[in-house]
């Protein structure tokens, strides 16, 4: 397509494009010269640039999940926090296993799909973390995340609210 950048909401999708197609490409001596950003990367650079910004107070006390390729593969862990920082009446509260050190949901690496029962229990262990901070919500940028979240959600009865960070972001931003 000769696209020159391509965005996506997938931290599994960005890590593989950013870092596995140019290595595919160059062995096939193919070119692969779009730059590829994860949506927190876009917005960042849009709150910084003045050209979007959040007014609209969303009032939530809420925790960060950190997504195994959002942040470990790909080194972003301070761009979420300036996107939520950014939203008036967001308080954040982190868990102890935050940033580099975050746990995973137990939706990635095929574990889900192959050990569900053990993707249950990883995700349950994750989200005890997550109310234990008294956060009314649990906050990540993974659709994976959000889905392993909502099951374990359901089938614990937590009384925590979930949400994409794009959501709260979108709602600041909506009158």
């Amino acid at each position: 397509t000769k696209a020159t950048t391509i965005v996506t909401p997938c931290g599994g999708c960005s890590k593989t494009l950013k870092h596995d197609y140019p290595a595919y490409a160059r062995k096939l001596g193919k070119p692969f010269t779009a730059t590829v950003r994860h949506f927190s990367e876009v917005y960042v650079d849009l709150l910084r640039q003045g050209r979007i910004k959040p007014t609209v107070p969303v009032e939530k006390t809420v925790t960060f999940h950190d997504p195994c390729h959002v942040g470990r593969s790909q080194g972003l862990f301070d761009e979420p926090r300036e996107i939520l920082a950014a939203i008036p009446g967001i308080k954040l509260i982190e868990m102890p296993r935050c940033r580099e050190s975050s746990r995973c949901c137990g939706a990635g690496g095929g574990v889900k799909a192959n050990y569900p029962q053990m993707a249950a229990a990883i995700a349950r262990e994750r989200l005890d973390e997550a109310v234990a901070t008294g956060a009314d919500t649990l906050v990540t940028m993974c659709p994976f995340c959000q889905g392993s979240f909502s099951q374990a959600i359901k089938e614990s009865g937590a009384s925590t609210g979930l949400s994409g960070l794009e959501e709260l972001l979108l709602a600041s931003l909506a009158q």
